[in-house]
C-alpha cells in the first residue's frame, strides 16, 4: 500500500536507475526484459487527489514473452473488446477521440500514436495490440508490438 504523501515518484532509464525499476518492470509484465534494451519512463502519484500513476516502457521481447506480457496482464485484441456489451462503449469513448465512428483498429493506432512517449515505437498496422479489457478514460493498459519489440503503456487515475 502506498503512502498519501503528494509527492510525484519518476523513474526514467535516463537517470540510470534501471537496477531500481527492473524488478517492477518485470512483475508487471511477467518476465525479465533484456535490460539492455530497456526503456522506461515510470510516474507514481498518490495525494489528495487520490491515485495518478502514468507508466510508459519499452525493450526487446520475443513473441513468447509479448504472449507472457498479455496473459500476465488479461490483456485482449480490441476487437474483442469492442464486442463485449459490458465494456465496449467505455473502451471505445477511450480510443476515439475524433468521435467518428470508424474502424476501432484505425482508432487504437491513433490513440497509442498519440499517447505514446517519444522513445517508443510507432503503432502500425502491422503491430499485435492488445488491451485491458475494460479500459476506460481513467484506468487502461495497452501493449503493441512487432518484430522484436515490445511496448507498454499503463494510465491508472482514480
Amino acid at each position: 500500500m502506498r503512502e498519501y504523501d503528494n509527492v510525484d515518484y519518476r523513474y526514467s532509464s535516463q537517470d540510470g536507475g534501471k537496477e531500481k525499476a527492473i524488478d517492477f518492470i518485470s512483475a508487471f509484465l511477467g518476465f525479465t526484459p533484456e535490460f539492455s534494451t530497456l526503456v522506461f519512463d515510470l510516474n507514481f502519484f498518490s495525494g489528495g487527489i487520490g491515485v495518478h500513476d502514468r507508466l510508459a516502457f519499452s525493450c526487446n521481447a520475443t513473441i513468447g514473452q509479448l504472449e507472457k506480457a498479455v496473459e500476465k496482464r488479461h490483456l485482449i485484441v480490441p476487437a474483442a473488446i469492442e464486442a463485449n456489451l459490458e465494456c465496449g462503449e467505455d473502451f471505445e469513448w477511450l480510443v476515439n477521440s475524433a468521435g467518428v465512428r470508424r474502424p476501432i483498429e484505425e482508432s487504437c493506432l491513433d490513440f497509442l500514436n498519440a499517447e505514446k512517449r517519444e522513445f517508443q515505437d510507432p503503432c502500425t498496422a502491422k503491430c499485435q495490440m492488445h488491451f485491458a479489457q475494460f479500459s476506460n478514460v481513467n484506468t487502461w493498459t495497452a501493449v503493441w508490438g512487432e518484430e522484436g519489440r515490445l511496448n507498454c503503456l499503463h494510465y491508472d487515475q482514480g
